[in-house]
């Protein structure tokens, strides 16, 4: 699950997901994972679209992307519009 802040970092954490799952069911003693589940709001998702890479480049096109978003955030260019705020950097970049 993805949670932003207050909860979590905006992306993907296992660890902030179970920590948030076991306080929903302290909140709610009388339900159980599987009630608390079918009480959320239907929701809808794109599938990841990841164009393959090879295993030998990919670390090496990981590490020029990262690169050039870094220098674009030193330099004050914006991406897309917006200013570079910060840049997470755990499997790539975001």
């Amino acid at each position: 699950f993805f949670f932003n802040p207050p909860i979590g970092r905006g992306y993907d954490d296992g660890l902030v997901t179970a920590i948030a799952i076991c306080q929903m069911l302290d909140r709610n003693p009388a339900s159980s994972m599987a009630d608390l589940y079918r009480a959320l709001p239907l929701t809808f998702g794109t599938p990841t679209m990841s164009p393959h890479c090879a295993d030998d480049v990919k670390y090496g096109v990981v590490e020029r992307v990262v690169s050039d978003f870094q220098a674009m955030q030193r330099d004050g260019t914006s991406f897309a519009g917006q200013k570079i705020m910060d840049l997470v950097t755990v499997n790539g970049v975001r």
